[in-house]
């Protein structure tokens, strides 16, 4: 694999996210810099700086999932949605809904 410099590759990619990070370090990558790009599909980069690509060229600790939810009765990948309905997803908010259980039992860690 190569090494590119950011202004050669990635450069749609930065546009829409107006930033590049490191999948290892986390570091921001600036113009100029040099990194390697494992693309998956023309949404999903896995970005390594020169430094971290060095020292392991393989991607660890990545692992894609597909992620479901139930819209209009039934349940489905979000990554299949059209954009109306992905619109949707990224507006709705989650709420932690407390367990009437829990509200009796006493928060310092008490008995039953």
């Amino acid at each position: 694999m190569a090494i590119i410099s950011l202004p050669l590759m990635g450069k749609k990619y930065m546009e829409e996210t107006k930033k590049l990070i490191c999948h290892d370090c986390g570091k921001e990558l600036a113009k100029g810099d040099e990194y390697v790009n494992y693309t998956q599909d023309e949404k999903n980069y896995l970005i390594k700086c020169r430094e971290c690509y060095e020292k392991n060229a393989v991607i660890e600790n990545f692992q894609p999932c597909d992620v479901y939810s139930r819209v209009v009765g039934f349940h489905t990948p979000i990554q299949r949605w059209n954009k109306a309905k992905s619109a949707e997803w990224k507006d709705r908010k989650t709420f932690k809904v407390e367990d009437s259980e829990d509200k009796d039992k006493p928060k310092d860690g008490g008995c039953c």
